[in-house]
Formats: C-alpha cells, structure tokens, sequence
C-alpha cells in the first residue's frame, strides 16, 4: 500500500496490489525471505514484445476477470484506455517501486526486526503447540546421494537438523543411532513443516493453480521420511548438531575379487560413476542374484577385477556415496554391457527454459552432452554422430506444428550469435537465424536417425513430436479432458520389471507429474508400457487362451485409428473410486483419466531404433531427483531394451 501511495503521489497510474497471483508454491524469490520470517515482494509489471515504443491500446484488457482500466478496491488509480509505453517506462516503474520499499524499510527498521523476531517465536511456540512436532529421517536409505542431498537443502534453508548418537523410541517407533531428527520447535519450524509434510491444494479455491502444487522433499527426492506426533521427540537425549552437509562414504566391501558388485537401489550417482569409469567395462544383471549373504536386485553392477580396478572403485565409492561387494565368483546370470552412448540434447528456439533445467541437471551429475539445434537437426548426418538424442519438456509450447515450424519467420533472419558489446548473447548456444523451425526436412532427418537404430527420449509434451508426426505408430495423445496434475506425486506401477528403465525402483512407487499429454495404445501393445499411472489392471478383462483375434484387431494399418477408439472407450468405463492413495501430494482432477495411462512408453520401431516417450518430465527444475533415473537409465541401457512378443498377437511384433 505503501509503494501505489509512492508511486501515485508522483503521478504514475496503473499501479495495484492483489490482482491474483497463486502464492502456494513457495518456488519464488520471495519465498526465501517470506518463508525465513522475513517480508518479500513480487512485482509484474507490463511490458511490449520488444523494447521499441509503441501505442497500445489497454480498452479490452483484463486481469482475473476486471478490466484493468476500471476501478477496483485495489487499483484506485487504473491507467489510461490507450498509453504510450516502451521498456523504459516499464524499468522506471519498477525501480520506483524498489526504491519506494526501500525508503520505507529504512524509516522502519525497528518495526520489522521487531516483526522478525515475534515470527520466528511465533514458528517456536506453534511447533511445540500442534502436531507433526517434527520429522525423522533414518540414516539408511536406498539412495544415500539423495538423503545426503535432502538434509543439506534444509540446512540451506537454515533449518536446524540433529543426529542421534544412540538407538531410541518415540512412542511405539524406533529408530536408530545415525537417524536424523528435524524437531518443529525452531525458529525456521513452520517452513521445516512446509517442505517435509505432503501438500493437498484446495479443490474449493476460486483461482486454479497455474505452477506445482506440491514439493515434499521426501517425495520428490525419494528419501524415507517419518513423521512424529508425539512431543516426547522434544525430550530426546544423545542428539548432536549438524553442522557441515552430511556425508555416507561407500566403501568396498572384501579383499581378493573376481568381480565386483553394486546394487542398484535406485542412486543417482550410478549415471556419474559409468561416466567415471567410462573405459571400464561394466554389466548390468537383468535377473536378481545372490553372492554370500547378499542379495542384488535386477540392474545390480557386476564390474570383472581387472587391470587395477579395486583402486578406482574406493575413491569412487567415498565420493559418490556407493557400497561395493567383492565377489568371489562371477555370477551366473543374464547381463549386458552399459555401453555410455554419444549423448546429444536437441533445443529449439520456441522453448529453452526447461532444457535449461535439463542442461543443469545433467552437468550437476557429471553427465557429457552435445547441445544441439534446429540448424543441426536440418543438417542431418545425426546416427553418424550420436546414439541417443533427448529433447526437453516443451511446457504450453509442446505441439508438433511449433516444433516443426519454430519461431514465425516474418521476424527473421533473426540472428542469436555472440558479440563483442553483449558478451552473454549466444553464448550457451547460438544460430545466424531461431525462426522457421526445424521444417518438414528436419522431421525426416529425425526419422533417418530412428531408422539407423538411433534412441530417442522425448519428455513431457516433446513426446508429441513422435505421435503427432507419425514418428511412432499405435500411440493415441489426450491432453487435457479435464485432467489436471499441476506438479504433483502420484502412485505408479512398474509393468515390465524386466525393462532396464525400471531399474532402482519399487514395483510400486511415485512420479512428479506436471500437466502433459497422456499415452495410451490398443491391447497388445501393453508390452511397450514399463510403468503406468496407478495399481489397477492394465485391462478390466484379460483375453483368454483360444479367443478369436478379429480382421480388425489383427489389421495393422488400422492400429492408429484403433487406439483412439480404444482411449475413447476406456474414457467411458466405470471404474473403481479414488482409495486415497493414488495422490500422495498436490492435486489432482480426472483421476479416472489417468489411472492405468502409460507413464513410460518404449516404443520400438520396425528398423530398429526406439522412441521413449515420457507422460511427465522426469528432469522438472532439478526438483523432482527421484525422477531422474528414469533419463540415467535409458542413457546407460540405450542399446539394451528388450524386445517381447505381444502377449496376444505375435504376428503383430513388426508395426
């Protein structure tokens, strides 16, 4: 109130407070200071699609259903119908309103430390008053990268975080010495609360939600987390301080080896030591094994003891927080070679903030790529030149037309290189013209490197690439229908366990799902599906021996048509009510919609290359690290999918 009092007295219209803006995900700048008992501020302000002057003409306007140039309760002075108005006028507004706060910080600094302080007794009192009254975190986890990595966000976040030095109980549950306690009674408690407990987005609110909904570390790093609401964790003896980021050194595990062995267990860190030991040679089991008293789950890591390996494996064991067992005997079981692929991550210039996301992940894991565009995509030659090609979620922006025709060409040539007076311009990447798409041309140039046994991982709406242009065969898109899943944890099922994408993980267990298309395909291609949305059946009712394939079902010209029909039949079945868990946190709307829909599909085709196609982004802001091994593992199994018979029809292998 204080900044539109400013900003009016020096004559300068337009300016309101509210409006609507969704402030549930605390992903924002100001949720560092809001969310630390501080006070942030968000502004919008509007702007031209360039910075040239111009009339533009605010009649028709509107902002949460009002029309910006009438008068609200809060817009008492709204602007002109039509105004001139350049990026100038908008940096001046904006840095009147910063300058505005500022003055008023300075002439009531006592008042706001005042206000600090009372909210963070405030957070003390309330997390020794209401239940959950904190959170343990046990020192075991099947992925000790991500735990370690949970427990030093929240130590950035200024959260205090303790370790037992001893074996204990809280009421009927115990733990043990190593775990980690996060009691509420701190100063940081409520948002200790905030990131730590699962999210339930209102049904009844006003206003839709337009970003995540939900952000439970637990889930999203897939780490084991218990909540406490007994207060006797406030009487808890032999806890310690945590003060520098928590670390589990692996170690190796026996002496003399013929091999040795990793569980996969889901760590993230698998993808960084295949890159470590790239010049190693190193087998995937695809059946679980025994060695001693050890048991290894399908994906474990067997590693021949050669040429001095025993030595690498300790460093990269401490470093990467990964147990290694000495074999004493090769094991006998199916297995394959983790060939590391020649990675490429292909951009266009109509959506580069979420493969910006995928670049940084990436990078943060040791992963090499070669970030390549349009202009590389119509060149072609792309087999010669890598084996997996990956494209980021492409958000509102993911269908086949823009993909195809890019950024309209009336702009161009429209030139994205570096220059000696703006050294940051085209710096990551860069391209003499970003209109005009990659063209009908590029999509061949696409299939051509499908068609020479090349992999293709499409996240997200990217996927659409492939459905839409015919890039794959028997897959039918929904989008929307009333399906909303703004960034929310949603139960899933691993179908095919024998699918090297599904390695690390529970047979049932959760994605991160943001909105996106939804994969479904005719009856006896389930076997491309290796995991599904829920636990219900695939189908209501399984074929049995000796039935009848009709002309129509076996017709595979008619496969595309068929799996739309399908996807409108299945839309029309009653189907069972929620039991409560298919929405571990967020929201979400159409859950009949959803349940049973492909959340990974691996497509193969005909010539021997294959399209994985993602129904969520796996890579989402380096938010969702739980996800992640769903990209590793594709990248490390690229030439190792298997191929099963259709379970019904296998004539129909070929598509």
């Amino acid at each position: 109130s204080y900044e539109m009092q400013e900003l009016q007295r020096h004559n300068m219209p337009g300016v309101w407070t509210w409006g609507f803006y969704t402030g549930w995900n605390p992903s924002y700048l100001l949720w560092v200071t809001n969310t630390h008992n501080s006070m942030g501020r968000f502004y919008e302000t509007f702007g031209n699609s360039s910075a040239k002057t111009m009339e533009r003409d605010l009649r028709k306007a509107e902002y949460s259903g009002k029309k910006i140039t009438e008068q609200q309760w809060y817009r008492a002075d709204p602007p002109d119908e039509r105004v001139q108005w350049s990026l100038r006028n908008n940096t001046n507004y904006m840095q009147s309103g910063v300058i505005a706060s500022l003055k008023f910080t300075a002439e009531n600094a006592d008042r706001l430390l005042m206000n600090f302080w009372r909210k963070s007794l405030n957070s003390i009192e309330k997390g020794e008053k209401d239940a959950p009254y904190g959170w343990v975190i046990p020192g075991e986890q099947r992925a000790p990268d991500r735990a370690a990595y949970l427990i030093h966000q929240l130590q950035r976040h200024g959260i205090e975080v303790h370790r037992a030095t001893q074996d204990f109980k809280i009421g009927k549950d115990e733990y043990k010495s190593g775990d980690f306690v996060v009691k509420l009674d701190q100063p940081y408690g409520q948002h200790a609360r905030n990131l730590l407990d699962a999210q339930e987005f209102p049904k009844d609110a006003e206003h839709r939600p337009y970003d995540d909904v939900s952000w439970t570390f637990g889930l999203i790093y897939r780490v084991d987390t218990k909540k406490v609401d007994d207060d006797a964790i406030f009487d808890l003896e032999g806890l310690e301080f945590v003060s520098e980021p928590p670390d589990f050194p692996g170690t190796v595990h026996g002496d003399s080896a013929r091999a040795y062995a990793i569980k996969n267990t889901g760590q993230n860190s698998l993808v960084t030591a295949r890159y470590r030991l790239s010049r190693t040679t190193i087998y995937a089991s695809e059946e679980a094994f025994e060695s001693g008293d050890e048991s290894f789950p399908i994906g474990s890591w067997i590693i021949p003891n050669r040429g001095g390996i025993k030595n690498k494996l300790g460093e990269i064991a401490e470093e990467l927080m990964l147990d290694v067992d000495a074999l004493d005997t090769m094991p006998d079981v199916a297995k394959h070679s983790l060939d590391v692929p020649r990675l490429a991550l292909y951009h266009n210039w109509v959506s580069t903030q979420n493969d910006g996301w995928v670049r940084f992940t990436l990078e943060q894991q040791g992963v090499p790529y070669t970030y390549i565009n349009d202009d590389d995509v119509k060149r072609g030659g792309l087999r010669g030149r890598f084996d997996v090609i990956m494209m980021a979620h492409q958000g509102g922006f993911g269908s086949a037309k823009s993909m195809i025709i890019g950024r309209d060409t009336k702009f161009g040539a429209m030139p994205y290189t570096r220059t000696s007076s703006a050294k940051g311009h085209g710096h990551v990447d860069s391209s003499r013209d970003i209109t005009g798409g990659i063209g009908y041309g590029g999509v061949a140039n696409i299939e051509s490197f499908l068609n020479k046994g090349g992999t293709l991982l499409l996240m997200g709406s990217a996927g659409r690439l492939a459905t839409d242009l015919g890039l794959v065969r028997n897959v039918s898109t929904s989008v929307g229908g009333g399906v909303s899943t703004p960034g929310s944890a949603l139960q899933t099922k691993v179908v095919r366990r024998d699918h090297p994408i599904a390695y690390g993980y529970e047979d049932v267990h959760h994605i991160f799902r943001v909105n996106g298309p939804l994969y479904s395909v005719p009856e006896h291609y389930d076997h491309w599906i290796v995991v599904q949305y829920g636990t219900k059946p695939l189908r209501e009712e399984e074929k049995k021996d000796g039935d009848e394939v009709s002309d129509e079902e076996a017709s595979v010209d008619s496969e595309a048509e068929k799996a739309d029909e399908d996807a409108d039949k299945d839309e029309k079945k009653d189907k069972p009510k929620d039991d409560g868990n298919f929405m571990l946190s967020g929201y979400v709307d159409g859950q009949d919609s959803i349940e049973k829909k492909a959340v990974v599909l691996d497509v193969p085709r005909h010539k021997g290359g294959r399209v994985i196609l993602y129904s969520f982004n796996p890579l989402h802001r380096h938010l969702n690290l739980g996800d992640n091994n769903y990209i590793y593992n594709a990248i490390l199994n690229w030439n190792d999918f298997p191929d099963p018979e259709p379970k019904d029809h296998p004539e129909l292998v070929k598509d």
